[in-house]
């Protein structure tokens, strides 16, 4: 919840299942909804544009290929692209809006990236929160459309800024492209060294970049990346070994250690304390 949002809202329920005025139509809008451990398929898109805020790890299918999000991500999606996500390991929340209409495409031409590309953001409150106050002249009984065109211009707005302050880190291309390859290969063998060559860079001009700009050593993000999904794994019910192995590990000795390092528990700990905490919520 962000100052006095409240969560999991959702708005779907008007006229033809939409709120039209003259430049945009809404056809729905969810404020930090929760979802099972699913995916959400539409395979042929919608009729109009989709941007989510994930506020928790999840997986995007683009061309193909699931790609991991980490959390806080804006991804975006046009009218007619395949719609794939969620995550079938663990409930996710996320924040969304369907729209469409002159205002909104010429907006989205303008000021936002091209779709189907995630973005890390670290200031997903503002956006949350000019949603929700779309939210609530949406879903008043009379609302009024100068209000709704207005906000919904602000919601989109602030999302294209919590892009855009994320692009003006000018993460190098190079950078961009070994990340890619991370987060589409992160179970498979890869090294400081493999990577550098995607990257087209020197192992250790690549490794002081890639800290430069992610904040933290290639093999930790990738580290990260591998923990999180045995995590989802192991909530599934899946064993510690398979899990150990399915996430990129071989040795589950060397697992261990690296998710205690991670966890600060072991996995046979943390899915003990797991399973109890699952059962107090019953």
């Amino acid at each position: 919840m962000f100052n006095g949002v409240p969560r999991d809202l959702k708005l779907l329920d008007r006229a033809e299942g939409v709120l039209r005025t003259d430049n945009i139509r809404i056809s729905g809008i969810g404020i930090e909804e929760t979802m099972p451990s699913m995916r959400v398929r539409r395979p042929l898109g919608t009729n109009d544009n989709l941007m989510i805020h994930f506020h928790d790890p999840a997986f995007v299918t683009i061309q193909g290929q699931d790609v991991a999000i980490e959390h806080p991500s804006i991804v975006i999606w046009r009218t007619g692209q395949s719609q794939i996500y969620g995550s079938d390991m663990s409930g996710w929340a996320h924040t969304w809006i369907h729209c469409s209409g002159h205002a909104i495409d010429s907006l989205m031409d303008d000021v936002l990236p091209a779709p189907l590309t995630v973005h890390r953001t670290q200031v997903e409150p503002r956006f949350v929160e000019a949603l929700y106050a779309l939210y609530l002249e949406a879903s008043a009984s009379r609302p009024n459309p100068r209000v709704v065109e207005h906000l919904t211009v602000a919601a989109l707005r602030q999302a294209a800024g919590c892009v855009k302050e994320e692009s003006e880190q000018r993460i190098p291309a190079r950078l961009r492209r070994a990340e890619a390859y991370i987060n589409l290969h992160f179970t498979l063998p890869m090294s400081v060294a493999s990577l550098s060559e995607i990257a087209s860079m020197s192992a250790s001009h690549f490794a002081a970049q890639f800290r430069h700009f992610y904040k933290m050593p290639p093999m930790r993000y990738v580290t990260q990346l591998r923990i999180q999904y045995a995590k989802q794994l192991m909530e599934n019910g899946v064993p510690i070994s398979e899990a150990s192995w399915r996430s990129g590990y071989s040795d589950a000795a060397y697992f261990s250690r690296l998710f205690k390092q991670v966890e600060g528990v072991n996995p046979t700990k943390w899915r003990r304390d797991d399973r109890q905490a699952c059962s107090l919520e019953e």
